[in-house]
């Protein structure tokens, strides 16, 4: 059978080939924006070097391997990602199929955040000079890929200076407001979030 990359998705083949549909319940994303507990004054810190650093790399173009390096790695272990019980797996190959007609799609996830062999985040990153736009139909695909049906999939895309997170559960996806990278506030409810998402999973056992 011939495969489709993911990448050449668009959010409409994503919506029409998956029969995936963003929800307009204002109450099915509420774990992005609820109330954290403060940050320290070390990961306080953490999160201004990730933002001095950024900015200088990015007075020239970064590649997505430049942005995990200097955003993403920092940010996944303030946030615990590389601690027990999680591992990461980075560059990993999925497929799918569309539920019409059954065609394969296959792709490479950028980063993968596992717990018990279960996916807690997936993570699929842009060069700096991308809109989120772009990685959005990618991200909600390789989540759809998510073996677990005990709970929802958690998601972020980011280019690097902007961050977005979803949420999937069953066919149904929701999003978060853009956390920008310039904006300290931002970045510490981005931290927060991610830090509250691996509770979740870990809690309920996903």
């Amino acid at each position: 059978m011939t495969a489709t990359r993911i990448n050449d998705l668009v959010l409409r083949d994503v919506h029409d080939r998956f029969d995936l549909r963003p929800t307009q319940n204002p109450d099915f994303f509420p774990e992005w924006n609820v109330e954290f507990p403060p940050l320290s004054s070390a990961e306080q810190e953490k999160l201004r070097e990730i933002q001095m650093d950024y900015l200088h790399q990015s007075e020239d173009v970064m590649h997505e391997s430049a942005v995990k390096m200097v955003v993403l790695s920092p940010l996944f272990s303030l946030a615990g990602f590389y601690r027990s019980p999680f591992r990461i797996s980075a560059e990993k190959s999925i497929k799918i199929q569309a539920k019409d007609d059954g065609h394969l799609f296959r792709g490479v996830i950028d980063v993968l955040v596992l717990h018990r062999h279960l996916w807690a985040l997936v993570v699929e990153s842009k060069r700096n000079t991308f809109s989120l736009e772009v990685a959005r139909p990618q991200a909600l695909a390789y989540m759809l890929a998510n073996p677990s049906e005990k709970g929802p999939t958690f998601g972020l895309i980011s280019n690097g200076i902007n961050f977005r997170l979803l949420k999937l559960v069953g066919q149904d996806y929701g999003e978060s407001n853009d956390f920008s990278l310039r904006n300290h506030a931002d970045m510490t409810q981005l931290l927060q979030a991610l830090k509250y998402f691996g509770q979740i999973v870990v809690g309920a056992g996903i």
